[in-house]
């Protein structure tokens, strides 16, 4: 099996970022500072020789669906993209919409206890479970490819922590309009970023 470029784009700040509230599966706009760094991490996917022969894979929720729609406007993106439920931030359930301050302490905790689903929402291990299903599925079907994906901290997360081979002590935390490079198959995987 060949290797597989894998390229993770987090989607830009919205309104409920930059009020520190946890977002989870609900959604808020874009903020102005999202539209205008859509045109860097344009320019970091043209260094990378994105090109319209890339397999093109986006979150279902607005946020990263809008952030893709202004990366367009920068770059020629592939025509086709599938929307993919694997690519979803993770469900905090009741936790959704609360600051990020008032249940720290609680997400923390349920990153020492990935077996533990938030109330109303999904656990850390059913996280994990949907994006190692997606890196191992890319693998296969686009062999000797490229992927960009755009999706959430979540999984970028998960995706970094499972091919660095990070303890859960070690802070991983992609900032918005970000970019990681994996190369997933054959070999050691690695990831960057960019």
């Amino acid at each position: 099996m060949s290797r597989v470029t894998l390229l993770l784009v987090r989607h830009g700040e919205t309104e409920a970022n930059r009020a520190r509230l946890i977002q989870g599966r609900n959604d808020t706009p874009l903020t102005p500072e999202a539209v205008a760094g859509a045109a860097r991490v344009a320019e970091k996917l043209r260094n990378l020789g994105v090109a319209p022969g890339d397999a093109l894979f986006c979150s279902p929720l607005p946020r990263a669906r809008h952030t893709l729609e202004h990366l367009r406007t920068h770059l020629p993106l592939p025509p086709e993209v599938t929307y993919d439920p694997r690519l979803l931030e993770i469900d905090f359930g009741d936790y959704t919409g609360r600051p990020v301050d008032e249940v720290i302490r609680t997400i923390l905790r349920h990153k020492k206890h990935p077996h533990l689903p938030y109330p109303g929402g999904e656990s850390g291990n059913d996280l994990k479970r949907r994006v190692l299903n997606f890196m191992e599925r890319i693998t296969h079907q686009h062999a000797g490819g490229r992927v960009l994906a755009v999706t959430h901290f979540g999984v970028i997360e998960t995706a970094l922590r499972h091919v660095r081979n990070l303890p859960l002590e070690e802070p991983v935390r992609p900032a918005h309009d970000s970019v990681f490079c994996l190369e997933l198959g054959e070999g050691t995987p690695s990831a960057r970023e960019v």
